[in-house]
C-alpha cells in the first residue's frame, strides 16, 4: 500500500482542491479506513472476571465515600 502525501501545501490551494487532482490518494486514504473498520467490527466488550468486578465496585464506593467526608469537611 503507497505511503499518503501531504494533504496541505504551503500556498494558496486548500485540501480540497488538492484532493481534486490526487483521486488515488482518496481512494487509498478510504481503502485503509475500510480494513481498519473490518479488522476492529468484530470486536466486542470484553467480559471481566468476578474479582476485578469486586475491585472495581470497591474503588466506586471508595470513591464515593471520600467525596462525602471532603464535603462535610468543607462545611463544617
Amino acid at each position: 500500500m503507497p505511503a499518503a502525501e501531504p494533504l496541505q501545501r504551503a500556498g494558496s490551494h486548500s485540501v480540497l482542491s488538492d484532493l481534486q487532482f490526487k483521486p488515488h490518494l482518496v481512494k487509498t486514504i478510504l481503502q485503509e479506513h475500510k480494513d481498519g473498520q473490518k479488522r476492529t467490527r468484530h470486536l466486542g466488550r470484553r467480559t471481566i472476571g468476578r474479582g476485578l468486578q469486586i475491585f472495581l465496585w470497591g474503588l466506586r464506593i471508595y470513591v464515593f465515600a471520600m467525596l462525602l467526608i471532603v464535603l462535610i469537611n468543607v462545611f463544617r
